[in-house]
């Protein structure tokens, strides 16, 4: 089964980062008191002005209130082109729509509040509304635009000397380098935005960088590293009054005790998370509650994990948070398959299916392995190996080689439920392939970690080496120590890459000799159960021969009493008669020789091939005879099966061995055996 875990995927986390950069201003006084005075004023200008001052102050808390009163100074700024006011109601109207996760309205807005601000020359400005567009695209998964978005950011920043708005365009960098799989680029751009936020005294943002890069050593399985880091990031948050900094790195703690089978710690942690939103913030409850269910069906507690899942699809669906509902009701298929509720299960992965669509195909996918799962399990094997089959493709065009082998792994159980063992073979076959890749994969990404390690520190030296040069060419013999030095740190630090990547190598041929071995045991499975198959299909052959030899004998026995009686008579009975032809017919017939031709080919594949090769003259009797007499029949035998007299038995064995050319030392029986 597929489980998908919440709040440990780079998308959910960056959700943190998403509400700290906003202001916070003092909400004391009433809608009622807002009316009063606008009212009061006179200035439209000032009108606009105090419902844009009174909708930044609402848009963490009270974000759809924020939204009208932004509505109103927009409306109010376009009728009257106050363009600065205008500019900052698009921007209020812009953070909310990307806290509703309406990003496509969000750049819109701020899209809007950026031409105006650029026509203004106010660089800062501009640098903001390019970093909120580039983490509106980052979020709707459209990495290309949000880098183009993100590299202008920077640009502008780097004019305006703006350190606060370069430091969170490099994050966002990093977090689209994480989202794609590329760690280590994550990692090297946390870095540069950790440089840029000291720079800018931003305490809480150096926290939000800390604990991005815990996530991206999690990703890696480097717990021991992800933890020193949210260690960190914990320094930064205490500074800050706002609970909520704390409570996302609980999430993140307890995410990796998850990950480490740590399931009741995991389990405290989400708690301390969830009762912290039931006091604070109730709509957020959903992710805690869907990580508790999480580590509830790690923990095969199946009837709680459903509580806990149930509770949070219900928040879901009433924010109508889609990516929510699909997540939830995959895991709710999950727990019921676990259960053994297939039909409840199907029911789940069906609307999962109804709700992908065709824009969500790697969630598609998954529901689709699931599905074939268990139709597998209910029998329905030719709409499981469709589905299936369905679940492959997607998984190949999306290159998720993950699910890839997991959906050739399902194709493989589905065949060998069958009894389909060599199409069940090649569908393993490709599962090893595929997981030999991402082996293959892995150790190629370590090596070329530690080549770039290499060079990034080989680089590091050249320009140390040149500095140093033009500042110690007075001092002689320092200026040789220090050319020593370097030559011995180069030499060490080539040597161990060498080691390392032997030691790489050899892991890898170690591994490939067990998968060898691996594929040597299934190779002589496969071949008994080809003997195995092979002595059925012989017995059945044996047995349908005997089957005829006996019907024969007993049409023999009714023709000579059919005979007799004839003889008996005065005069001759001609139905009888008719009788005894018709016998007589029937012995001399094929003798169902076409199903037993048939039964003989699949066992003894080349065997005519061969004899028709040794001599071209023989007939279609005279292959017969060979045939039965390769299964070691008795001239009796022999001659109650093809219909003809003992002594034409003779007589055809010795036509067939002059026409084979054996000599007569040469036994036909043995040579035909041979064969």
């Amino acid at each position: 089964m597929i489980l998908q875990y919440f709040n440990i995927n780079r998308g959910v986390y960056s959700l943190i980062l998403m509400f700290f950069w906003s202001l916070s201003l003092a909400q004391n006084s009433t809608v009622k008191d807002i009316n009063q005075v606008l009212e009061g004023e006179t200035s439209t200008l000032k009108k606009v002005k105090i419902l844009n001052k009174w909708a930044k102050s609402l848009l963490l808390k009270h974000p759809d209130q924020a939204l009208i009163y932004a509505s109103k100074a927009l409306k109010l700024a376009q009728e009257n082109n106050y363009s600065w006011e205008k500019a900052a109601s698009c921007e209020h109207l812009g953070f909310v729509y990307s806290r509703k996760h309406k990003f496509d309205k969000a750049i819109s807005y701020y899209r809007q509040a950026l031409d105006i601000f650029q026509a203004k020359q106010r660089l800062k400005k501009v640098g903001e509304c390019l970093y909120q567009i580039s983490r509106a695209y980052y979020y709707q998964e459209k990495y290309k635009q949000a880098k183009k978005y993100c590299l202008k950011g920077i640009e502008v920043g780097e004019k305006s000397n703006d350190s606060l708005t370069i430091g969170r365009l490099v994050n966002i960098s990093g977090l689209i380098y994480g989202a794609e799989g590329k760690s280590d680029k994550a990692i090297a751009e946390y870095k540069k935005a950790l440089d840029w936020k000291k720079g800018g005294k931003d305490t809480i943002g150096i926290g939000h960088v800390y604990n991005n890069i815990g996530i991206e050593y999690y990703n890696q399985g480097r717990y021991g590293k992800a933890v020193k880091l949210y260690e960190k990031a914990l320094k930064f948050y205490s500074t800050s009054k706002d609970k909520s900094y704390v409570i996302n790195l609980l999430t993140n703690l307890g995410a990796l005790s998850l990950r480490q089978g740590q399931n009741k710690q995991a389990i405290k942690r989400f708690q301390e998370v969830l009762d912290y939103y039931r006091a604070n913030d109730i709509k957020k409850r959903a992710y805690p509650l869907m990580n508790i269910g999480a580590a509830y069906l790690e923990e095969k507690e199946y009837t709680k994990s459903l509580q806990y899942f149930k509770k949070a699809l219900a928040i879901e669906t009433k924010a109508n948070n889609k990516n929510g509902i699909i997540d939830i009701l995959h895991n709710i298929g999950v727990v019921y398959g676990k259960q053994e509720k297939y039909e409840q299960a199907l029911i789940k992965y069906k609307k999962v299916l109804s709700m992908c669509g065709n824009s969500k195909q790697k969630d598609r996918a998954l529901a689709l392995i699931e599905v074939g799962d268990i139709l597998r399990i209910k029998a329905c094997y030719k709409a499981a190996f469709d589905t299936l089959q369905v679940a492959l493709r997607i998984t190949k065009k999306l290159r998720m080689r993950d699910a890839q082998a997991q959906s050739y792994s399902a194709l493989a159980k589905l065949d060998s439920t069958q009894g389909n063992f060599k199409r069940g073979w090649e569908f393993y076959k490709k599962l090893i392939r595929v997981n030999d890749s991402l082996f293959s994969e892995e150790k190629n990404k370590q090596l070329l970690e530690v080549q770039t390690r290499y060079e990034a520190q080989k680089k590091e030296q050249a320009i140390k080496i040149k500095n140093k040069q033009i500042s110690l060419l007075k001092k002689e013999k320092e200026h040789e120590r220090l050319l020593k030095r370097r030559f011995i740190e180069s030499l060490v630090s080539t040597c161990v890459v060498g080691i390392l990547i032997i030691i790489l190598l050899y892991s890898k041929i170690k591994s490939k000799k067990r998968l060898i071995e691996y594929n040597k045991q299934l190779h002589k499975i496969e071949n008994k159960n080809l003997q195995r198959e092979l002595n059925l299909k012989q017995q059945q052959l044996t047995s349908k021969a005997l089957h005829i030899v006996q019907k024969n004998g007993m049409l023999e026995k009714i023709r000579k009493n059919l005979q007799q009686m004839n003889e008996n008579k005065e005069s001759p009975n001609q139905e009888l008669i008719k009788l005894l032809r018709m016998v007589s017919s029937s012995l001399k017939a094929d003798r169902e020789w076409d199903n037993f031709f048939s039964f003989f080919s699949e066992v003894h594949q080349d065997f005519f091939q061969q004899l028709k090769i040794k001599s071209e003259k023989l007939s279609n009797s005279e292959l017969r005879l060979c045939a039965l007499i390769k299964l070691k029949f008795t001239s009796k035998e022999i001659s109650s099966i093809l219909g003809i007299t003992y002594g034409s038995i003779s007589v055809a064995r010795h036509r067939v061995r002059k026409k084979l050319a054996l000599s007569k030392e040469r036994k036909l029986s043995d040579f035909l055996a041979d064969l």
